[in-house]
């Protein structure tokens, strides 16, 4: 048995619901040399006094308790007084100063679609955000042991919303490509296909109509009621023409590049949001699945 004094102890930590982690440690103390015929180690309370304890900014003490047991070893017992103790982390800092952050930066990263394709800014945005989650990742790894047993399930969404960056990146770099194409580049008709699925081709149509004053004005009552004649049909029934409803027959402009660009970006951006809920939503239920259960 070591004589009373101060003694520095470590278990191990399980770090994947991190920062809303609790840590469970045993201290298990008994006699090297004398066996329980000799010496009987006991304690006199089930509960862990924390008197002397002093409050951590990082970690919460919670109720411990202390148990007795006795184990055979060779021809006698040995005493055993194990102490066991609760802390929980002190979420507040780790939410505040990263995880809001994280958040509202991975859903600036939908923004980038709908930039104008024509500017010079879109790239540089979406490098800034990768690098800024890059950053952060460090950051919060900095903040964890080293430890393969198991991983912050708060670090698997942070790996995962890196690549979805990663892929938009790529996507903005074939958007701007595609905007950039020669108009005399041929088209395959997959590609017109997908830009009549995404309503690109109608919507030019429909911008076209109203540039070009195809609307009809009634008068009712003095006061004058504008309606564009062209009314969305189902998208993907031709690529040449389109019905206003009326039974009249207007051309659809031909597919351009842009409007294959425009396309990408508004798949892009529906997936993204798509994309960001998802990934929160398994975020918050593993959390809260692991919270009900404790």
């Amino acid at each position: 048995m070591w004589p009373y004094g101060r003694y520095t102890v470590s278990c191990k930590i399980f770090i994947g619901q991190f920062p809303f982690d609790e840590q469970t440690c045993l201290f298990d103390f008994m006699s090297w040399t004398l066996p329980s015929s000799k010496l009987v180690l006991s304690s006199y309370s089930t509960e862990i006094t924390t008197g002397a304890y002093f409050e951590n900014g990082e970690w919460t003490l919670k109720p411990g308790n202390v148990h007795h047991q006795r184990k055979p070893y060779g021809d006698d017992t040995w005493d055993h007084v194990i102490f066991t103790l609760e802390v929980q982390r002190r979420s507040l800092f780790f939410v505040m100063n990263i995880m809001l952050p994280i958040i509202c930066i991975t859903f600036l990263n939908t923004f980038c679609f709908i930039l104008p394709a024509d500017g010079e800014e879109r790239m540089t945005f979406c490098l800034s955000i990768f690098v800024t989650l890059a950053v952060f990742m460090s950051i919060v790894n900095g903040s964890l042991p080293e430890s393969s047993d198991e991983v912050s399930k708060f670090g698997v969404y942070m790996c995962l919303q890196l690549i979805g960056c990663g892929l938009s990146t790529i996507a903005t770099v074939l958007s701007l490509k595609c905007f950039q194409e020669s108009d005399h580049t041929p088209i395959r008709s997959c590609v017109r296909l997908f830009v009549m699925a995404m309503c690109v081709q109608k919507s030019y149509q429909i911008h076209h109509l109203l540039a070009d004053n195809e609307v009809k004005a009634n008068q009712n009552g003095g006061e004058l009621i504008t309606t564009a004649i062209g009314t969305i049909d189902d998208c993907g029934k031709s690529d040449k023409y389109m019905s206003d409803g009326n039974g009249t027959i207007h051309h659809l402009p031909p597919v351009t590049w842009k409007m294959v660009s425009c396309a990408l970006d508004r798949f892009c951006f529906i997936a993204s949001i798509v994309w960001h809920v998802v990934l929160f939503s398994v975020l918050w239920a593993v959390w809260f699945h692991k919270n009900a259960m404790d």
